[in-house]
């Protein structure tokens, strides 16, 4: 049997095998490969993957006029002895040879592998893989992991060498989520090697562990959505735009699981899964990032690692819109201006999902509105103004009333309610910042400003405030950067606002700004 650990996002890799349109097609009765099967190659390369066929799909052919048609799947079985899954299959490719043979290349969707034949794996009513338990890793793990240093000792006790290791966090964590259905864990597994050159050294594989109450079964793409989430949330976290490296699933029970038994003779005996398999599909294919002074490691949040967590699920329909636009900005080399309309976005959005009904702060000395609106009712009131006057002014305030929240309203409340020290530091991001209501007030109108210019149509006779030069866009951008990033830490409503900004990302502009009023005074 194969090595299921080939199968990983970042392997570049050619698994040669036998492809078929049915798995019983792959092989016969006695276990051998099927006259039906047609030989290929299966290239895993940069986060691509293609199925070349030394033959074609004829009954595929007949059915599909088009070439670039979609199978939904097709089953392999590798020359390792490996099962493989292949779906969402688009050929981009038929060529015939001088004579006559003819062969067809594949681009894949998603693959899963199988160690076990997948007519036993795959319900035939419901087309999917199940399982219990998920372990997916991602490239940032080995620097977010930073609890607990992976070491392991040796010790001599009388005629045994005992191994001793710290990893206590992580063999014990598990933190629930969607009502006690899944369970998340944050994993690593430590091993002991030996070099020549450096003697004994230490690897370990870090990883993310996602369960069922019970074994209960569900289709990958169920536990695909929950590792997303988390994934995403890493990212937000760390300020990067990690990989996945590697995907397993696992289908177990209560007998057949991942497990050693230790009989009372002392023999042991190994269990495994009812079958595991991995999950490969493309990725972007973008830099790596590394963590800076400004990622969230998990030993700052590992005490409140549970309700971070389970706030992060229970408020994802609320903040999947807004993080996949962040993430957008942070992985994708957008111009400025739209770096900068997918903030205004978002802290839109936000209003909308946190915020809606909260109204905008109107200093007390600002009496002109309200000396305009007794006016109007003094005149209305009047009993020499023609009724037909005073209906005429009640339908022109009626049409021109809006119960909704505008755009420079939503965004007044969001820069009005935040911490002083943030909202003092901010000057330390723009020199022109102020922390008082009207500068909020403008402020907020050239932000409106800017996103109708860019969005509705760019009329320079109109939206006259926007942000017009670079360095104004890039100011705000960075502003707007630091008050996102505080909203969504706060809207997971674990942590408090002096933990929130004692955090790397926001301490050297308070400190500064502390600092140079320090100075002043």
């Amino acid at each position: 049997m194969g090595d299921i650990k080939d199968f990983r996002f970042d392997n570049e890799v050619i698994f040669k095998g036998f492809w078929a349109l049915n798995p019983e097609d792959l092989l016969d009765s006695n276990f051998k490969v099927s006259k039906k099967a047609i030989p290929g190659n299966l290239e895993l390369s940069k986060g691509r993957i293609t199925l070349d066929l030394n033959g074609n799909f004829k009954i595929h052919i007949l059915n599909n006029k088009n070439n670039n048609a979609v199978i939904n799947r097709i089953y392999g079985f590798l020359y390792n002895g490996l099962y493989v899954v292949l779906e969402n299959c688009i050929n981009i490719g038929r060529y015939s040879c001088s004579n006559g043979y003819t062969v067809e290349e594949h681009l894949i969707s998603s693959l899963y592998t199988l160690n076990v034949d997948p007519k036993t794996a795959i319900s035939k009513d419901e087309f999917n893989i199940m399982a219990n338990r998920v372990n997916f890793n991602i490239n940032s793990l080995d620097q977010w992991y930073d609890i607990e240093r992976a070491e392991i000792t040796l010790k001599k006790e009388e005629s045994k060498i005992i191994e001793t290791h710290s990893n206590k966090f992580y063999d014990e964590n598990e933190f629930s989520i969607l009502n006690d259905t899944f369970f998340i864990s944050f994993k690593r597994n430590l091993f002991l090697g030996y070099k020549e050159t450096v003697g004994s050294e230490v690897t370990y594989e870090p990883y993310i562990s996602i369960s069922t109450k019970n074994y209960q079964q569900y289709d990958i793409e169920t536990f695909k959505g929950i590792a997303n989430w988390i994934f995403k949330l890493i990212n937000f976290l760390t300020h990067t735009y990690g990989k996945y490296v590697t995907f397993e699933y696992f289908n177990e029970n209560e007998i057949n699981n991942r497990r050693v038994e230790i009989k009372d003779n002392g023999d042991h005996i190994y269990h495994n899964a009812n079958y595991i398999g991995r999950l490969v599909f493309p990725q972007i294919n973008i830099k790596e990032f590394e963590l800076d002074y400004k990622s969230i490691k998990l030993s700052k949040i590992n005490d409140k690692c549970g309700k971070l967590i389970a706030k992060w699920f229970e408020n994802r329909e609320k903040l999947e819109y807004i993080i996949d636009l962040y993430l957008q900005n942070l992985a994708s080399n957008l111009a400025l201006e739209t770096d900068l309309i997918n903030q205004i976005i978002i802290l839109e959005t936000y209003y909308d999902n946190f915020l809606a009904g909260k109204s905008e702060e109107i200093d007390d000395n600002d009496k002109k509105l309200e000396e305009i609106k007794q006016k109007i009712k003094n005149f209305i009131d009047d009993p020499a103004t023609a009724p037909s006057v005073r209906e005429e002014i009640i339908k022109s305030l009626d049409k021109k009333s809006n119960k909704n929240t505008t755009l420079r309203e939503k965004l007044t409340v969001l820069l009005q309610n935040l911490p002083n020290e943030l909202s003092d530091g901010l000057t330390r991001v723009d020199a022109y910042w102020k922390n008082d209501n009207e500068f909020i007030e403008k402020y907020a109108e050239r932000l409106k400003d800017t996103r109708n210019f860019y969005t509705h149509g760019a009329n320079k006779k109109r939206n006259k405030k926007r942000f017009k030069t670079f360095e104004e866009a890039m100011s705000a951008n960075k502003v707007l950067d630091y008050i996102i990033f505080y909203y969504i830490i706060k809207a997971l409503d674990t942590f408090d606002d002096e933990w929130i900004l004692n955090l790397p990302f926001f301490r050297w502009i308070i400190y500064r700004a502390h600092k140079n009023t320090h100075e002043e005074q």
